[in-house]
């Protein structure tokens, strides 16, 4: 099973998260789902799709994906914030 992360839980993220399980791309098992703050958007993403939402920083070395779902004006600080965290076999997309 893939373990597919998104960095971000807003407009962006639902969407694909939506899509692709309504399409049976993934599982609602195989996503996962981090944010900075609003806790209340992932309980709300969680108990919408069967979701995994996660504060736990070890699951970004446990990823098979990684998707930042954020604002490009975040994205450079997110990665360089992640950098250390990550395998280097790691897959990057960035909506």
């Amino acid at each position: 099973m893939k373990k597919i992360l998104f960095i971000g839980a807003g407009s962006m993220a639902e969407a694909l998260i939506q899509g692709w399980i309504k399409q049976k791309v993934f599982s609602p098992q195989e996503i996962y789902v981090t944010n900075r703050s609003d806790k209340e958007r992932l309980h709300f993403l969680q108990e919408t799709y069967g979701i995994h939402c996660m504060f736990d920083q070890a699951i970004y070395r446990q990823a098979d994906l990684i998707i930042l779902a954020m604002k490009p004006k975040d994205a450079i600080a997110a990665m360089r914030e992640l950098n250390p965290k990550l395998q280097h076999s790691l897959r990057f997309c960035r909506f």
